[in-house]
């Protein structure tokens, strides 16, 4: 597994050969909080280039995936529920006040936040159900190659 730094701190991992395959895919189960940006390459014999490509840009939007969309869907969903909520129950817009608001506002973040975790959980997850499945296509290709398969 080769690493290059570019000018922007990200790291360039290619991944060249079953063993650097390998190491990535073992990586991936380990917890890592180091907040380096990486950009991943894949260049495995076994495939052609166009699904190396694919593959490396499938690996990269999992990798980079912020979370954001899920945070949003959960932020916005507890708002207008909590909005709707409030004058179904028989509130009225100028019964509103400063301290409502402030638990309105914090409710809405802690979901936003909740959702953004769900959201890089939910990533990382289907970042190891494919190396899964890279693997697997890997050792087909591989024992097709050699005649066993």
């Amino acid at each position: 597994m080769g690493y290059n730094i570019s000018s922007r701190t990200r790291k360039e991992v290619v991944i060249d050969d079953l063993t650097a395959f390998k190491a990535w895919a073992n990586s991936l189960r380990k917890f890592q909080f180091d907040n380096e940006l990486r950009t991943y390459s894949f260049i495995l014999s076994e495939f052609s280039p166009d699904e190396n490509q694919r593959i490396s840009d499938q690996v990269n939007g999992f990798h980079n995936a912020c979370g954001c969309e899920t945070g949003s869907i959960f932020m916005n969903l507890t708002f207008i529920i909590m909005v709707a909520g409030y004058f179904i129950s028989g509130g009225k817009f100028s019964a509103i006040t400063f301290h409502e608001v402030i638990w309105c506002a914090g409710i809405t973040l802690f979901a936003a936040l909740t959702g953004k975790g769900i959201g890089l959980f939910r990533a990382h997850w289907k970042l190891i159900n494919f190396s899964r499945q890279l693997h697997e296509r890997l050792n087909i290709n591989t024992l097709k190659q050699i005649g066993s398969y």
